[in-house]
């Protein structure tokens, strides 16, 4: 329904996969560059765009486009509808991306269940708006079975970005979600020796002792 182009700018768009899925413009036609050089094809936030879209071509467009680019990011709904198994269909891996709460969990544990039924392999957990009173990481990884990639911090940060419609990663850099974030896509990328150099801030560290 459209909220990543809220945050990136992009809401003047006038080609989105809406009318893609709609066979009314060609998937090369609704892609964007947005902040640091990412590129995205973003929803349409109209309701009825969404209902008259035809699921079934996201698969041909994402092919279509697997020869241009080294990642392709499918941003799907939470919960086991047809909307967020197709993505899960597509994909030759599949992230779950939890908040630290039993609802989340349970429903992470679900969706685990579906990618293997449909061959997509689990390759994490992102542990998303992790709290000092939230469920552990390590509790998480076991009800899951699954290895937790990287925690990102509910820090003040997410939502002063938010209200700016900025990225996090950009509008404040030094924030310790955005650090996680860096983290994570250094993991994500295979980029091992980045990893091994990159090297957390004072504020981090401290975090760091105290979350231990």
């Amino acid at each position: 329904m459209g909220g990543l182009q809220l945050i990136l700018g992009l809401q003047k768009t006038s080609v989105t996969l809406h009318e893609v899925l709609r066979r009314e413009a060609e998937v090369e036609e609704a892609i964007y560059r947005g902040v640091g050089g990412v590129y995205v094809i973003p929803c349409g936030s109209s309701l009825q765009g969404f209902l008259k879209s035809d699921l079934e071509i996201l698969g041909k467009a994402i092919t279509k486009l697997s020869d241009a680019y080294d990642f392709i990011l499918i941003d799907g709904p939470a919960g086991l509808t047809k909307y967020s198994l197709l993505p899960i269909k597509i994909a030759e891996e599949t992230l779950l991306v939890v908040t630290p709460d039993l609802q989340s969990i349970s429903a992470a544990l679900k969706m685990k269940v579906a990618a293997g039924m449909t061959g997509s392999k689990v390759g994490g957990v992102i542990l998303n708006k992790q709290r000092r009173t939230g469920i552990k990481k390590e509790d998480i990884r076991t009800t899951l079975g699954v290895e937790v990639l990287i925690e990102i911090p509910n820090d003040r940060g997410i939502y002063k970005a938010l209200d700016v419609r900025k990225p996090v990663v950009t509008y404040m850099p030094r924030s310790s979600s955005s650090k996680a974030f860096k983290m994570l896509s250094l993991r994500l990328a295979g980029e091992v020796d980045g990893l091994r150099s990159y090297q957390p801030g004072l504020f981090e560290r401290i975090t760091q002792v105290i979350r231990a």
